[in-house]
């Protein structure tokens, strides 16, 4: 299963985004960030809806990843972004009991299995790129939040944007030394 690509840009960040040292300039890759961000929310998606992890793995992140690499207008090498794409999902579905167990506890209300399947996608696409890039946590916070605008219930962005938002005070905390709550 897969979710409709688009063209639309978004801020720097994930997989897509390069930096020429010559000249200081930003350079897009194949995608630009949004893009990007989109098709490792379907690969994402695409693993949750495998039943018990069956069928998760290389194969179906390329399979998803080459849907949406074929729909894209520019140039970079097939093969660098498919790479990238079946890395970065791998790690994310990787830490997914870790990204699920953080949000439970910050919204115990809503535990995972209640949660929209895109939704789960998208939090842990937004716990994983907080922890592992260097992307800032607003722009990870906005796009995620663009991506529930997009692809999930009217209610989604607002509980995507608090759980995302307490994880962002929470690993902020971390890193100047005091606990977190």
């Amino acid at each position: 299963m897969r979710l409709a690509p688009s063209s639309a840009w978004g801020a720097m960040g994930v997989g897509g985004v390069g930096f020429n040292r010559e000249n200081g300039d930003v350079e897009w890759g194949v995608m630009s960030p949004h893009e990007y961000r989109r098709v490792l929310l379907q690969v994402l998606f695409a693993f949750d809806a495998q039943k018990d992890g069956a069928g998760v793995g290389p194969d179906l992140a390329r399979g998803v990843a080459e849907g949406a690499w074929a729909e894209s207008k520019r140039g970079e090498s097939r093969e660098a972004v498919l790479s990238r794409v079946v890395r970065q999902s791998l790690e994310a579905w990787g830490q997914r009991e870790h990204s699920d167990a953080w949000a439970m506890r910050l919204a115990p209300q809503w535990p995972t299995h209640r949660q929209p399947a895109v939704d789960r996608a998208i939090l842990r696409l937004g716990v994983w790129e907080m922890t592992h890039e260097s992307t800032p946590a607003a722009v990870v916070i906005d796009e995620c939040v663009d991506l529930a605008k997009e692809f999930s219930t009217t209610e989604s962005p607002s509980f995507v944007n608090g759980v995302l938002d307490a994880i962002r005070k929470e690993i902020e905390l971390m890193k100047s030394g005091l606990p977190a709550t």
